[in-house]
């Protein structure tokens, strides 16, 4: 593992994390109306047991769909 020098550290900015689970991604996307038409979990290729990365496809539809649970 590649770590900078600590002089070089303090020169670089903030920079703010937030780690969103799977889950909150897309329900993230449904909220917005967007329908999910592909996921794929693209594996690590240094270990192929952790993601890397997501690609998720979504597209804009133009009806509307009654909720799940009506309030």
């Amino acid at each position: 593992m590649f770590k900078l020098p600590e002089e070089e550290r303090s020169e670089l900015g903030k920079v703010l994390v937030r780690s969103w689970t799977v889950g909150e991604i897309i329900t993230a996307v449904g909220t917005v109306g967007l329908c999910v038409r592909t996921f794929e979990e693209i594996p690590s290729t240094t270990d192929p047991r952790f993601p890397e990365f997501y690609t998720l496809i979504a597209d804009k539809m133009d009806m509307e769909l009654s909720p799940l649970h009506p309030d």
